[in-house]
């Protein structure tokens, strides 16, 4: 269920994606609503359709901006689409935000760890590598996340996951080694009778290192000379 921000006497859908990143405290609104009122939006608010994606501190800190009159003509332009992106459809609504607001937000660790733990959340096919490249982590802090979050029960384990290519991967990747496949190979091939099994070698009392004896000499035959007496 989306939340409800009010700007003016209109209320704004909130789309989950904005709520990635934390609130800012009182006295950072206070501070923003002090130079909106001054330097006027210097980023415009981003919608998705009719839900607010990217914006949420900028429409809480004009309705604390103390001058009555400059805060009704900020919320007036907002209004009026002056200040304002309005997106059709977004592929990648969570990626978006990410980045969108990690630049210029500067969390803790823990709050990283968070919007790590909601974009699982939101998306839990989508690979560690795309996740961690997406909100500047490295991709074994995504899986160690991933692994507390499936343990708990917030997400669910997924058969495969969606690269940075958009690729559908095996989540755990890995099998049987070359070998085996190689020797299972084989066995397949010799029982449909393709491929001969090797024969054993015939068994010998011999040494290891001994001599072959050599072959027997072949039987000398005798012949007699020839009878040379009529050439005399």
């Amino acid at each position: 269920m989306t939340d409800v921000l009010r700007l003016g006497d209109v209320e704004v859908k909130v789309h989950p994606a904005a709520e990635l990143f934390p609130m800012m405290s009182d006295p950072e609104l206070e501070e923003l609503a002090a130079d909106i009122a001054k330097n006027e939006l210097q980023q415009p608010i981003v919608y998705v359709r009719d839900e607010l994606l990217d914006g949420r501190n900028r429409i809480a800190a004009i309705a604390r901006i103390r001058d009555e009159r400059r805060r009704e003509e900020i919320t007036k332009e907002v209004q009026e689409g002056k200040k304002s992106i309005v997106y059709p459809f977004l592929a990648d609504s969570y990626g978006y935000v990410v980045s969108a607001n990690l630049h210029r937000r500067h969390l803790t660790v823990k709050q990283k760890r968070e919007v790590i733990a909601k974009v699982l959340k939101a998306d839990p096919d989508r690979s560690d590598r795309s996740i961690g490249k997406l909100t500047k982590v490295d991709h074994k802090t995504v899986a160690a996340v991933r692994a507390e979050q499936e343990d708990v029960g917030t997400i669910p384990h997924v058969a495969t996951r969606t690269d940075t290519k958009g690729r559908h991967q095996p989540a755990k990747k890995g099998g049987p080694s070359f070998r085996s496949r190689l020797e299972a190979m084989r066995a397949g091939t010799q029982r449909c009778g393709e491929l001969p099994h090797a024969e054993p070698a015939p068994a010998t009392n011999s040494a290891p290192n001994a001599v072959p004896p050599p072959a027997s000499e072949p039987v000398g035959i005798a012949i007699a000379p020839a009878d040379r007496s009529e050439e005399r």
